[in-house]
């Protein structure tokens, strides 16, 4: 149900969707013209080699960025009064936020 309501806030919400699904086409799309563009010579394996770390750092940070820029709306109200009530800790909460925020 956690996971379900942070899934439904994002869809209310669809300016920051579209955005990370712009973010999520163009910068892949980049990194395959790069990532092919590099010859087989040590600089161009150096560059494939930065090319497949950037993807992974931008694959990892972009939803942790996200549920960390969306936290102090969420602590200020619905957190602080579910905890209160006794429904959660802030592990699930966490894990919910990223995972709604990751897809």
């Amino acid at each position: 149900t956690l996971l379900w309501r942070e899934w439904k806030e994002l869809r209310n919400d669809p300016a920051p969707y579209r955005g990370r699904l712009i973010r999520a086409v163009v910068f892949p799309l980049l990194m395959i013209v790069f990532f092919f563009q590099s010859n087989d010579t040590p600089e161009g394996v150096h560059a494939k080699r930065s090319i497949i770390f950037l993807s992974i750092l931008e694959a990892v940070q972009e939803p942790l960025l996200d549920t960390a820029r969306s936290l102090p709306e969420h602590i200020a109200g619905i957190y602080d009064r579910e905890v209160e009530a006794g429904l959660y800790s802030a592990l699930p909460y966490i894990l919910s936020k990223v995972v709604a925020e990751s897809v």
